[in-house]
């Protein structure tokens, strides 16, 4: 297996696997929950990723489903990872509670797609440029608070510079490169940064210039997750002021695969890209 470095993958991993496998056997769920002495939702929690997976299941289920015993360790092995506390639990309380997932699923991501219509993504952020935008936000917030929110940041910028990063795909209206964040000073350094970003060699960064026009897909943010390990599959979000959507269901992704396709095709090449983000850097440097 190729291992993830997200507990929240490995557990996605192996509750879609144990799914696909009680699937192959032709036992339905309440079958196969029945012949392991379980009762109630138990299975259905644990295929569906909202409960651990303990050696004592497997157990259960692996002879159950007839898997070889070469294979079992494959499977103990992912419990264990996936009951690992992930580094970004300790910023849990100040964050909303839907965050942790989407930390956990873009810690293990082999793929990241973005789009972004108002702001620069935040694994391309500075510090600065983070700490204006949360000066701005209408929730009102602490320094304190302020500070270990753009931590968090800073830690989540690290995939991009790990031993195996994520392929990061992202694509920017110019308009987030026209919306201030703090001074000049700021936007010039925050774009020099994702200049410096883009010329890492598992990062793309294109931008839909003004001049392209309307386009299909300005609505909101959106990221598609992809992953390495078989079966695990895309996982979409977007998200809103107040409530954020995740979309696993492959007929609800396709519409967020074909939007980042088309902003991909109306977008500026990688060059003209650049070109266009020294450009405004300049601008925000002359006095």
């Amino acid at each position: 297996m190729a291992p993830p470095s997200s507990p929240t993958v490995w557990r996605r991993w192996l509750a879609l696997e144990l799914k696909r496998l009680r699937e192959e056997s032709g036992l339905k769920q309440r079958e196969a929950g029945n012949r392991c002495g379980w009762s109630g939702a138990r299975l259905s929690y644990i295929e569906s990723a909202k409960q651990d997976v303990r050696e004592d299941d497997l157990d259960e289920l692996l002879p159950l489903y007839e898997v070889p015993e070469e294979r079992w360790s494959d499977y103990y092995e992912a419990a264990e990872r996936s009951r690992e506390r992930g580094w970004w639990e300790r910023y849990q309380r100040d964050t909303p509670g839907y965050r942790p997932l989407f930390f956990g699923l873009e810690q293990g991501a082999s793929v990241i797609q973005t789009y972004e219509p108002s702001v620069v993504p935040g694994l391309l952020q500075t510090s600065d440029y983070a700490q204006a935008l949360m000066r701005r936000d209408v929730w009102p917030r602490t320094d304190q608070e302020v500070a270990r929110i753009v931590a968090l940041r800073h830690e989540r910028q690290k995939i991009l510079v790990r031993d195996d990063p994520p392929d990061y795909q992202a694509v920017m209206d110019e308009a987030v490169l026209h919306h201030l964040a703090g001074d000049r000073s700021i936007m010039a350094n925050q774009l020099e940064h994702i200049l410096e970003m883009s010329e890492l060699p598992n990062v793309t960064i294109r931008l839909v210039p003004f001049e392209r026009g309307a386009h299909t897909y300005s609505a909101t943010n959106f990221v598609i997750f992809d992953f390495a390990m078989e079966p695990d599959a895309m996982v979409a979000y977007a998200e809103l002021r107040d409530e954020v959507i995740y979309r696993e269901e492959q007929q609800n992704i396709k519409g967020f695969v074909l939007a980042f396709h088309n902003l991909w095709q109306t977008a500026l090449e990688v060059d003209d890209s650049r070109a266009l983000l020294r450009a405004l850097s300049k601008e925000y440097t002359k006095t």
